[in-house]
């Protein structure tokens, strides 16, 4: 098999390769990073049009926002949303992706391009793994995922909530908040610390537990798919929210 060798300058980012293999990684980079500043902005920003009731008739509440716990603490700022503790949870079960690594050590820092290309030999002194800030985060991406199993049910809970209120009520933000919840489950069952979770360090596992393993496996393929469905339907519906509020769209209840 023949070996593509690359010329890693530092300054350039230049390699020997003819083709525009970095176009995508970069592309993934920027993307990522654009809707962090978004949800950082909007959360501090632009708190009040994103609450529960923004929407006339409606019980539609930013994703960022969730789990909202003000009313359960004394004293809570009422212009201070909730979020400003829990939204460096989801970033940090993201940030620590298997998938995500992929993207930001090839796109942002190139540390390294691949795990098997030549030419990466003369940074190889500067390379120092995940064992300094912040890449040892990395090492925790299971707690981050128990946190996000838990933010997961909040979004469900979001969708209950939006449905069975006013008898029943069912608009365009109801079906943006499901696939919110819904792609933000395929996410997090497709992650590769919930997969080991299930037989994962067993040497024997049971055939129950095999099951359910080869399922999660199934879903792992297209783990990176979800990740992106995941974040651009979170994404959209807060945008969603923010238009109607805003008086930029109206939104329509079909039941």
């Amino acid at each position: 098999m023949s070996v593509i060798e690359l010329n890693m300058s530092s300054e350039s980012f230049a390699t020997d390769r003819k083709d525009k293999w970095r176009q995508s990684w970069f592309l993934f980079g920027f993307t990522f990073v654009t809707f962090a500043i978004y949800s950082l902005a909007v959360v501090i920003f632009d708190f009040e049009n994103g609450v529960r009731g923004v929407v006339p008739g409606a019980e539609y509440q930013s994703p960022f926002y969730g789990p909202d716990l003000t009313g359960y603490i004394s004293g809570w700022p009422v212009m201070l949303p909730f979020a400003v503790l829990t939204l460096w949870a989801p970033f940090g079960f993201r940030g620590t992706c298997y998938y995500m690594r992929r993207v930001y050590y090839r796109s942002l820092f190139s540390s390294p391009p691949g795990c098997a290309v030549e030419g990466f030999e003369g940074r190889r002194g500067k390379y120092s793994g995940e064992t300094r800030f912040p890449f040892f985060l990395n090492n925790y991406h299971k707690y981050f995922l128990y946190l996000a199993i838990v933010l997961g049910i909040f979004h469900w809970y979001e969708v209950i909530v939006g449905i069975f209120h006013d008898g029943i009520y069912i608009g365009v933000g109801t079906i943006f908040a499901f696939l919110d919840a819904f792609f933000l489950t395929l996410y997090i069952t497709s992650c590769h610390a919930f997969r080991n979770i299930f037989g994962g360090s067993s040497k024997r596992p049971g055939k129950r537990t095999y099951q359910i393993w080869a399922k999660i496996s199934s879903l792992n393929e297209k783990h990176g798919l979800y990740f992106w469905l995941s974040m651009f339907s979170i994404w959209i519906y807060d945008l969603y929210i923010r238009l109607v509020a805003w008086g930029l769209l109206t939104e329509v209840r079909f039941i």
